[in-house]
Parts: structure tokens; sequence; C-alpha cells
């Protein structure tokens, strides 16, 4: 299933899911729709390698690590240090602070998960 951000970030923002509070935090971190980008101090797509940013990107579709660490043909190990490096280049350190990051840096123009055939 794929989901348009920029059509349904306003529908989301605006449907009941969120409690007020959570909503006006998403809604600072993210900016309303339309709005301009707001620059972070890390507002750089070179902060991220090439394979740490495709890793990036397969992790915003739903991959695990073991998944990763087979579709890549590398190590579970090789996998779990790349996302440590990731997570401390962009200060987060959770899935929902790479995926909020990935959005922003315009990495994923779509957030969708993995097919059941991938």
């Amino acid at each position: 299933r794929t989901i348009n951000l920029n059509n349904n970030v306003d529908e989301v923002l605006t449907d009941t899911y969120f409690s007020k509070t959570i909503l006006n935090k998403i809604t600072a971190f993210l900016g309303k729709p339309n709005d301009e980008p707001k620059p972070e101090k890390h507002c750089s797509n070179d902060l991220l390698t090439n394979r740490e940013t495709e890793i990036l990107q397969l992790i915003c579709k739903g991959y695990t690590t073991k998944e990763l660490a087979k579709l890549l043909f590398r190590a579970i190990n090789t996998i779990e240090a790349h996302r440590r490096n990731i997570k401390s280049k962009i200060g987060c350190n959770n899935v929902v602070g790479l995926v909020l990051y990935a959005i922003r840096m315009g990495l994923i123009s779509d957030y969708y998960y993995k097919s059941p055939e991938d």
C-alpha cells in the first residue's frame, strides 16, 4: 500500500488519531502542509554515506535488520553497525526518528511498506 505524504499529511493531522499534545508536536516538527521546510542543524544529505542512505530508505519501507542483511548480502552485524551509525549521525534513537528524518530530508517521497512479495 502506498501513501502519498504530501496529500495525506493534512488529512492525518486533522483526524482524531492523535491527542492535541501529540498533534502539536508533530506539526511543530514537520510543519504544516505547504510550509517552507525549517532549517535543521543537519540539513545536508551529505551527512550519510550512499549505503547508509540506502539502508535508511529500506528501513522506511519496513525492512528489519535480518531482512536487510539478506537483501543486501551483508552480515546482520554489518547492518546493525550501519543502523547505529545512522542514528548517531542524525541524533535519534528509534525508527520513528529515522523515518521523520528521511521525510524531512526528501529521502523518501512516499512512505510505503514493502509488499509481501519482497
